[in-house]
C-alpha cells in the first residue's frame, strides 16, 4: 500500500485528490493511508470492488475518475496521460499492465491474465472491454451509465463495459500508459484467481448483458461439464496468440496457462451449476 500511494503522490499533474476505499481490510492498510497527508479514507465492510469504486465516485469532486487497485503502482506521467486522452474526447480510457513481481507463479498469472493489456499492443479507439484498474472515466459518463453494479461482486468491469457500449460510449485503450500489477505469488492463489473469475462468468456474461463471449458460456450443467476441456484449450490458444508476436517466451508458460484455463472452466461449471440451482434471479454477489 505504501509504495502504491508513493507512486501516486509522485505524479506531476498539478491538482488531484486521492480517495482510498478500505473494503474491509484486516492488515495495517488504514494506518498506512493515514500516514499520508491529504488522503481521504473511506471504510466499508467487505462488499467487493464495485461497491468500493462506487463509494469513491460518490466522494470525488473532480470531473475525471481514475481507478487503480492496492496491488498496482503507477509510473511517472500516468495521471497526465489519462487527462490528455480525456481532453482529446476519449471519455473512457484504459491503460496497459506490466508485471510488478517476477516469480514463476507471478509471471504465470500475469501471462494468463493480462494478455490483452500489454504495452506493445496498438492504441485502440474502441475496444469491447476494459479492466477497471488503470482506468479513467469522465463524470459525464457515470451520469448517463450509472455506477458500477454492486450486486456483481466480481467481473464488474465486464458488466460495466457492456453497459458503456449499450449507452453509446467508446472504450479507448492507450498501451503507452502502463501500471505495474502485483500478480499472485502462490500456485494456490494463481489457480483460485482463475477459478473465481470462471465461477462468476455465468452470472455476468449472460446473453442479456451483451457482454462479448457470452455465447461461449454454457447454460446447462451438462453443457458446462462437456465444455471444460474445450474451453481450456480454446482459452489457452486465445491467450498465447495475443502474446506470441511480442513475447514468444510465452510458449514456455503455455502449460501453466492451460492449467489456469482449466481452473477457469471448472469455475464456469460450478457457476452454472449454482446458477441453475438458484434460478433465473441469481446474481454473483451472493456466491463464492
Amino acid at each position: 500500500m505504501r509504495e502504491v500511494l508513493e507512486s501516486i503522490f509522485a505524479q506531476d499533474y498539478p491538482r488531484f485528490e486521492v480517495i482510498v476505499v478500505d473494503d474491509g481490510s484486516t492488515d495495517d492498510s488504514p494506518a498506512i493511508v493515514r500516514s499520508f497527508k491529504g488522503v481521504k479514507l473511506i471504510t466499508q465492510k467487505n462488499q467487493g470492488p464495485a461497491a468500493a469504486r462506487n463509494n469513491g465516485i460518490k466522494s470525488a469532486k473532480g470531473d475525471i475518475y481514475l481507478f487503480q487497485d492496492t496491488d498496482a503502482k503507477v509510473f511517472p506521467g500516468w495521471m497526465t496521460k489519462h487527462v490528455e486522452q480525456q481532453q482529446k474526447g476519449h471519455l473512457v480510457v484504459g491503460g496497459s499492465v506490466v508485471p510488478w513481481n517476477n516469480t514463476l507463479a507471478g509471471m504465470c498469472d500475469h501471462y494468463a491474465t493480462w494478455y490483452e493489456y500489454h504495452p506493445q499492443k496498438e492504441f485502440q479507439e474502441d475496444r469491447y472491454q476494459i479492466s477497471s484498474t488503470n482506468l479513467s472515466v469522465h463524470a459525464s459518463v457515470v451520469k448517463k451509465v450509472g455506477l458500477f453494479n454492486a450486486t456483481t461482486r466480481w467481473l464488474e468491469d465486464v458488466d460495466y463495459s457492456a453497459r458503456l457500449h449499450a449507452n453509446g460510449f467508446h472504450i479507448a485503450f492507450d498501451p503507452s500508459n502502463s501500471m505495474a500489477h502485483h500478480d499472485r505469488e502462490t500456485w494456490k492463489g494463481f489457480l483460485y484467481h482463475h477459478y473465481r473469475y470462471g465461477y462468476h462468468a455465468p452470472f455476468v456474461r449472460t446473453k442479456e448483458s451483451g457482454a462479448r463471449f457470452s455465447g461461449l458460456i454454457p447454460q446447462t450443467r451438462l453443457g458446462a461439464l462437456l465444455m471444460i476441456i474445450p474451453l481450456g484449450i480454446l482459452h489457452t490458444g486465445f491467450t498465447v496468440w495475443h502474446w506470441l508476436p511480442y513475447h514468444p517466451e510465452v510458449v514456455l508458460y503455455s502449460p501453466f496457462i492451460f492449467v489456469s484455463k482449466l481452473a477457469h472452466a471448472v469455475g464456469v461449471y460450478d457457476g452454472v451449476k449454482d446458477k441453475v440451482k438458484k434460478g433465473p434471479s441469481a446474481n454473483s454477489s451472493t456466491h463464492k
